[in-house]
């Protein structure tokens, strides 16, 4: 759905994740919110006979039940309790689009070498290098952790010692929200 397209239809989301964004004049966008499970999206077109307000677009595999307007219009006709539960949906959303928006929850990944094959620490690089187009990335390797801790060496060394109780503070307070690869040798003193 495009922000300005004409309006032909709603949507339900019945699972997934979708993006809610407006372009500026400049031709900036600018994220409003993020919608999930049982958020009705389009609607406000079909009320109003406006364009779209907004792009939307699915950032997880997601299933949609589509309403066309003609049936929309059947629908809000029949059942005065679909319209009033869809007009509450939207001034929720209205009211709550001058506050502060809700950040999803931040996402830890971890990179782990299963072939020979692929070098984890480029893999790691180029999947920051697109994840930093969305968002804030930080690759964690033995390196980093070993130059942040000021200790080198102690990203491998035995996680039963002090050390090792500090690599693992240290991965637990910058892991979230971050790409993390991590090299054999961690995961081998790690065993």
């Amino acid at each position: 759905m495009r922000q300005g397209e004409a309006g032909d239809s709603m949507y339900l989301s019945v699972s997934g994740r979708l993006r809610v964004s407006v372009r500026d004049d400049g031709g900036g966008e600018r994220m409003l919110r993020e919608m999930g499970r049982g958020e009705i999206i389009g609607e406000m077109s079909l009320y109003t006979d406006e364009p779209r307000s907004a792009s939307v677009v699915a950032i997880r595999d997601s299933v949609l039940v589509r309403l066309a307007k003609p049936e929309f219009a059947s629908l809000l006709a029949s059942s005065p309790q679909m319209s009033m539960a869809l007009t509450r949906q939207m001034i929720k959303r209205l009211t709550s689009a001058g506050g502060r928006t809700a950040v999803p929850a931040p996402v830890t990944m971890a990179l782990l070498p299963i072939t020979e094959a692929v070098n984890p620490a480029d893999f790691a690089r180029r999947l920051a290098l697109h994840l930093g187009r969305i968002g804030r990335v930080c690759v964690v390797d033995a390196d980093s952790v070993d130059s942040a801790l000021q200790q080198p060496g102690v990203a491998r060394s035995p996680a039963t010692d002090t050390a090792g109780n500090r690599r693992q503070h240290f991965v637990q307070r910058v892991a979230p929200a971050r790409v993390a690869t991590i090299d054999r040798s961690v995961l081998q003193s790690a065993a």
